[in-house]
């Protein structure tokens, strides 16, 4: 409990701040760690503030002892807020009724992050990149919190795959808990949820006939307008057997994916990837990913198109 001098002594500082001082640091609460600048600056510009406004209050928000600056291993800077100070912002943030805005823009923030640094997750950076992501695991679960008390199902399932591909067993945990929560307010069928990517499993293995309704609907094309931003379904293929006719439409429904983002038609073509090495049907996988590097540049396209090695995880590039 906050004790009345404390609280006396935060009013006075936030009643010196401006409105603008203020609206910026009650956006700020949403970080539940250290955030950079850069990061301030994704969730507290909106409106009449803008990211150079951010950047300059920020270290005012220091010098008024609302925010703490430390530096970290590798020399920058991060910001943060002590447990009272952040409870205080909060409680103004919801005073203004910004708060599900403010969380929400927060949790899709850290997804996009989180995906961006997947893709670079295997490759001659990654023991960085591992440990960046790693960085974020608190910022994750407040995340995920958002998303499932929201019912925004597919921004949760967003925040797990970057981890779940990176092989984080946190993130792996997480997405558990996702899948139970959607379960329990029986808000997205067991179809729905394999759609989003994810393996269709009993406690017995593989569910064959939920895996082969994923298969029609993705060779249907019935999962591309609504789980684009999410990822591709393919990875839920993994462990059918599949004759060379039913590969044929599978991988013919990647023509779907033309339009799609890089970070789906990547998934899409690694969920294929662990379809086919079982089925020593790589060849044709490989061939696609070699297009997809070649257009995008990906290190982790690339990488993954150096090998047709049948394991679950991507080659590392040479760094020589």
């Amino acid at each position: 409990m906050r004790s009345p001098s404390c609280i006396g002594t935060l009013d006075w500082s936030y009643e010196l701040c401006t409105p603008i001082e203020q609206e910026v640091f009650d956006r700020l609460s949403v970080f539940p760690s250290r955030f950079s600048l850069t990061s301030a600056r994704a969730i507290a510009a909106g409106g009449a503030i803008d990211e150079l406004d951010v950047i300059d209050l920020v270290p005012q928000l220091v010098d008024r002892s609302l925010l703490q600056r430390v530096t970290v291993d590798d020399g920058t800077s991060r910001y943060r807020m002590l447990e009272t100070v952040r409870a205080y912002a909060l409680a103004h943030l919801q005073d203004a009724g910004t708060t599900d805005e403010t969380r929400a823009l927060h949790a899709r923030y850290v997804a996009d992050t989180l995906l961006r640094l997947a893709l670079r997750a295997y490759g001659p950076d990654e023991h960085v990149v591992r440990a960046e992501m790693a960085s974020w695991l608190i910022d994750a679960v407040a995340a995920v919190d958002t998303s499932v008390e929201q019912q925004r199902w597919h921004d949760a399932f967003l925040l797990t795959r970057a981890g779940h591909a990176a092989g984080f067993r946190q993130w792996v945990d997480l997405q558990g808990l996702i899948i139970d929560a959607a379960r329990n307010r029986q808000e997205l069928s067991e179809l729905e949820i394999a759609l989003l990517g994810f393996a269709p499993m009993t406690h017995f293995g593989i569910d064959a006939d939920l895996t082969r309704q994923v298969f029609d609907a993705i060779v249907d094309g019935r999962w591309v307008a609504r789980h684009d931003s999410v990822g591709a379904p393919h990875e839920s293929m993994d462990g059918i057997d599949l004759t060379d006719t039913e590969w044929d439409r599978l991988m013919a429904s990647l023509d779907d994916l033309a339009v799609a983002s890089t970070d789906t038609r990547f998934t899409a073509l690694v969920g294929l990837a662990f379809c086919s090495i079982s089925a020593d049907r790589t060849e044709q996988i490989i061939e696609r990913l070699e297009d997809l590097a070649d257009a995008t540049g990906s290190a982790t396209v690339r990488a993954w198109s150096a090998s047709a090695t049948p394991t679950r995880r991507p080659p590392t590039p040479s760094t020589n």
